[in-house]
């Protein structure tokens, strides 16, 4: 049975209050909670980030709990603010403070939920694999933003009745299709977003973009927004496979729904994720998406439909798609115009309430 949104004492525990995907939905999830009269808390390990302040506009209360770097030290703050609070359910918001909601919500005898956002073996993985490993054997309740994540996390012997789809959600106000100017010198504008790290696989990118022929790349401007620890290499990369009038790398961007509404397509290339935010807020835009087939992404996007994916492996294909939606611009507008239908019809933030309370009602039995 859902549960009583209405006066639910609920608090979050997040890592990281960035700019990346989970904090987006974590920001989704309380402004989507927040009117039916949940009452609110956010414990987060970090301070001073990106999402805290949009978040105490909505007067909800950021508690900094990671003066301490040893984990045990945090874990006892988070057990003591707990205990303060005295909230009905604590959420975890991304899989490494999974162990933290684990440990915490026992100790101070409430009921939990935690996250699966990308591959459990992802999930599993680093440092404290087995403490990771024994958190998600061990919560009640986990919400998982994929189909491929859920199974991922059966096979790692994760009980079924323990795990709830929750999709990640896009704001379809926010991100909204634009009449797209034609330019004057035909040019073409493609958008990757992310964080210019491994898992990412920019450099294939790149080799996707050189691979195409010397008159379709001609046609097109490629624009990388996100910054990270590759950033130098893959700008020599770029260098080295004469990119440099083709591909701008733009660093970390606050005006996403600009960058969208500026770009006629999307390609990511990455060798795993989730259920990439970046997918839904170009598909809510209007754009078609030009993907690899991993994680979730084959959920989002309908391959042939609102866009074409290839294998990770597979640069080949990655090329032939993008070389096939750079020279139809029909072929654009149609995949486009489905992917908008689909995210307002599947992913709009309207659906947050009930799946939250579907989410909670298990929780709470």
């Amino acid at each position: 049975m859902p549960a009583n949104l209405a006066g639910l004492r609920v608090a979050f525990l997040a890592g990281t209050l960035g700019q990346g995907g989970a904090e987006r939905q974590l920001m989704h999830m309380l402004t989507a909670l927040r009117p039916q009269g949940t009452e609110l808390t956010v414990l987060s390990l970090t301070r001073g980030e990106y999402w805290e302040g949009p978040i105490r506009e909505l007067g909800i209360p950021v508690i900094w709990v990671g003066e301490s770097a040893l984990p045990l030290l945090r874990l006892r703050r988070v057990i003591a603010e707990l205990g303060r609070l005295r909230p009905q359910i604590l959420q975890s918001c991304h899989c490494f403070t999974n162990v933290y909601v684990a440990a915490a919500s026992r100790a101070a005898g409430l009921r939990e939920v935690g996250a699966i956002r990308s591959d459990t073996r992802q999930t599993v993985s680093g440092r404290f694999a087995p403490l990771r490993l024994w958190s998600l054997r061990h919560l009640r309740s986990i919400a998982v933003n994929s189909r491929a994540a859920l199974e991922s996390a059966i096979a790692f012997g994760v009980r079924p009745n323990r795990l709830f789809h929750l999709p990640n959600v896009v704001d379809t106000h926010q991100f909204s299709p634009v009449d797209r100017a034609v330019d004057h010198a035909g040019l073409i504008r493609l958008l990757a977003v992310g964080r210019l790290s491994a898992e990412k696989r920019f450099d294939r990118l790149l080799r996707v973009v050189a691979a195409l022929p010397p008159a379709v790349r001609g046609r097109i401007r490629v624009t990388v927004a996100g910054d990270g620890p590759l950033r130098a290499v893959l700008e020599q990369q770029s260098e080295g496979c004469g990119l440099r009038s083709t591909v701008c790398f733009a660093g970390a961007q606050t005006d996403m729904a600009a960058l969208y509404r500026g770009a006629d397509l999307l390609l990511l290339t990455s060798d795993s994720e989730g259920s990439p935010n970046v997918v839904l807020e170009a598909m809510a835009s209007g754009l078609p998406v030009v993907g690899t087939r991993t994680g979730g992404v084959a959920e989002l996007v309908d391959h042939g439909v609102t866009g074409l994916l290839a294998s990770p492996d597979d640069e080949v294909g990655l090329a032939v798609a993008l070389e096939a939606l750079v020279q139809d611009e029909g072929l654009r507008r149609r995949m486009g115009g489905r992917g908008r239908d689909r995210a307002v019809r599947q992913y709009s933030c309207a659906s947050l309430p009930r799946a939250l309370g579907n989410l909670y009602g298990m929780a709470l039995k």
